[in-house]
């Protein structure tokens, strides 16, 4: 949702602004009354009913998207216990599960909707062994200051498939029209329908970065 005094923007000349390191802000997941879903970038609605008990309250974490259509993503509980033993491969079972649900991870390639609004995660490796070679679509929303609706955040065009040309963000003489103040761009990604202990849930996921 957009804050006060800010723009929320979704056109492909703003593309460029998903391109970046985000740190994450907060993640919430919440149980459907009904199964609704999407398999494509057509729906993303968020869910209304119970908060899923996941990642705590306080997640860390990072999303990155790489100008050559690469792209990573981290999230961790924190206060997750230590292993005891200090042996990586030999911590109890409940040490075990804790690391495990604490923590989600995964990379691969990503692609963009313009239309839809929807960023489309290829993912080609992952903690969770499931969603390895599968398409997990997000809804986004893209928010900037007042007054900034450029492309330029992240310096020259182009996202994955949106390369237009070279981009180095500055004049021909490398002459800069005066220095921007650092500006805080808010990204909300809203997950498709995913199944959390049985029952189907809906994340919305929201990140910041500085440009």
């Amino acid at each position: 949702m957009a804050g006060s005094g800010e723009v929320a923007v979704g056109g492909e000349a703003d593309l460029d602004l998903l391109v970046g390191a985000w740190r994450l802000v907060s993640a919430e997941y919440r149980y459907q009354d009904q199964a609704g879903g999407s398999d494509g970038c057509a729906g993303g609605a968020g869910g209304d009913g119970e908060v899923v008990a996941y990642l705590g309250d306080a997640p860390q974490g990072m999303l990155v998207y790489a100008r050559g259509g690469e792209m990573s993503v981290q999230l961790m509980a924190c206060g997750r216990p230590a292993f005891q033993n200090g042996d990586r491969l030999g911590g109890s079972d409940a040490e075990v599960r804790a690391a495990f649900e604490g923590y989600h991870s995964y990379f691969g390639r990503y692609s963009v909707d313009a239309s839809a609004r929807c960023v489309v995660h290829h993912i080609e490796g992952c903690a969770y062994p499931n969603f390895v070679g599968t398409d997990q679509q997000r809804w986004f929303s893209l928010e900037v200051p007042p007054g900034d609706t450029s492309s330029s955040g992240g310096g020259g065009s182009g996202g994955p498939e949106k390369a237009q040309g070279s981009g180095d963000g500055g004049g021909e003489s490398g002459g800069r029209v005066g220095a921007r103040e650092p500006r805080e761009l808010t990204l909300t990604l809203t997950t498709s329908p995913l199944l959390m202990r049985g029952r189907l849930a809906v994340g919305a996921l929201m990140w910041r970065r500085t440009v």
